[in-house]
């Protein structure tokens, strides 16, 4: 009865159920008997770093990209949160951060908090920084630097990212 209980614990949650069991297994490996990202109730890709959790609020459907996109790198500093609402996709090599150095004392961080809205796909190599709010239904092309307030319904792309398109 016990390993049945903590295989769906871990394993049987919904957001899961599409995912590899392999990819499972092996998150759940890294994460609870090597400790890497242990602190995150969820599992986390045995590749991606997950820091400041307490300092995210993450939907819960969203668990599913942390589980299989590997190489993210997600960090909420103390000061600012990372909200991430239901039904975003986040693509392998993202990169989160809610903080940037100060330009004259590099020991010293700007804390700005983070916002993405539902809907939301952000493409792969792509960089979320502190101070980004993303409405709904925003699509981030691969490889964007995502820095300001973005608008419901569209697409955007580039360094630094701007609106491509309008969605209907």
């Amino acid at each position: 009865m016990g390993l049945k209980i903590f295989f769906f614990k871990w394993f049987g949650q919904p957001y899961y159920k599409d995912l590899p069991f392999g990819l499972l297994v092996a998150n759940w490996f890294f994460q609870r008997i090597l400790l890497i990202n242990s602190e995150v109730p969820f599992l986390v890709n045995f590749t991606s770093r997950i820091k400041g959790y307490k300092n995210m609020q993450i939907s819960k459907d969203v668990f599913a990209s942390f589980t299989n996109s590997g190489g993210l790198y997600v960090v909420a500093f103390d000061g600012g949160v990372i909200k991430i609402n239901e039904r975003t996709i986040i693509a392998p090599n993202v990169v989160i951060n809610n903080a940037n150095h100060d330009l004259e004392n590099r020991d010293k961080h700007h804390v700005k908090n983070i916002i993405i809205g539902s809907n939301c796909w952000i493409g792969a190599n792509s960089v979320i920084l502190g101070g980004t709010v993303l409405g709904n239904n925003v699509t981030v092309a691969a490889g964007s630097v995502v820095n300001k307030e973005y608008p419901d319904n569209v697409v955007i792309g580039g360094v630094p990212a701007k609106v491509i398109k309008t969605l209907k």
